[in-house]
């Protein structure tokens, strides 16, 4: 059955003229035919396509078990990612600093290079081996940091305290914490230089990840971090500023990172 163009009734797709108003469709016969046609055919193509959403709706409530093992598998590799990067580099650090500082004496400038250097690796394969971005192990770099300068206080406060020197009268000279704000300053100082070590190494992954991995899964959360770091930074250096040095924006920041380490590091000694 097609269409009369005219009155649209329908009539016979054989027909040449309308039953009902009598027109002439000699000259549209053709094309009528092949509306008809195309409409039977966008008809079956809806109902197959709605039959394929009801099968694929109907397995996938079927396989609903699925995400639950894989949402624990992630969150099985996130713990591990967070006990090896966040808690090893800060046993590190402290060991260090018993066996360098308060064991065999050496001078503060090795400390130095130790707090500078174990960061270095633990921030590259946090960007490299990890999905998590740079907010986040910057954020958990940061208490990382400040928890080992509290502990290395704690620490030398019970070697003093258990060392075959110590007398009662140094009670008063000694506390666990800082008591002063130039002792929290110190210690803050101490906690940035380990902090920038991190984020030399997490830059480093970054221009890694860049130069050699160009479709890396990272790419799309390393650029999610780095719009918000670039929207915060717009408020101190001007939009057009940010826009000349974007280009070279990661290995800037990763020789400003790695002179601030420096500089926070030597303020100690």
């Amino acid at each position: 059955m097609i269409e009369c163009p005219f009155c649209i009734a329908e009539i016979d797709d054989s027909a040449v003229a309308c039953r009902h108003c009598g027109r002439d469709l000699t000259g549209q016969i053709y094309l009528l035919r092949k509306v008809a046609l195309l409409q039977t055919e966008v008809a079956e193509l809806t109902a197959q396509f709605t039959q394929t959403r009801i099968v694929s709706s109907s397995a996938s409530s079927v396989a609903q078990p699925e995400p639950a093992r894989s949402s624990g598998a992630m969150v099985g590799r996130d713990i591990g990612a967070l006990v090896g990067l966040a808690l090893c580099p800060a046993t590190l650090l402290i060991v260090a600093h018993y066996l360098l500082a308060l064991h065999f004496e050496l001078p503060p400038i090795a400390l130095l290079l130790a707090t500078l250097l174990i960061p270095l690796p633990f921030g590259y394969l946090a960007i490299t081996g990890t999905t998590r971005g740079l907010i986040f192990w910057g954020t958990l770099f940061l208490i990382t940091s400040l928890v080992s300068v509290l502990i290395m206080g704690v620490t030398t406060y019970w070697m003093v305290r258990l060392s075959s020197d110590y007398v009662p009268e140094m009670e008063m000279m000694l506390s666990p914490l800082p008591q002063t704000s130039a002792e929290w300053l110190q210690d803050f100082r101490f906690a940035f230089s380990i902090f920038f070590s991190f984020v030399t190494g997490m830059l480093l992954g970054v221009l890694y990840i860049n130069a050699r991995q160009s479709n890396h899964s990272k790419i799309a959360v390393l650029r999610t971090d780095v719009a918000l770091l670039r929207r915060g930074l717009v408020r101190i250096v001007s939009a057009q500023t940010m826009e000349r040095i974007s280009k070279y924006a990661t290995a800037i920041s990763t020789i400003a990172s790695t002179a601030g380490a420096i500089y926070f590091g030597i303020s100690k000694l």
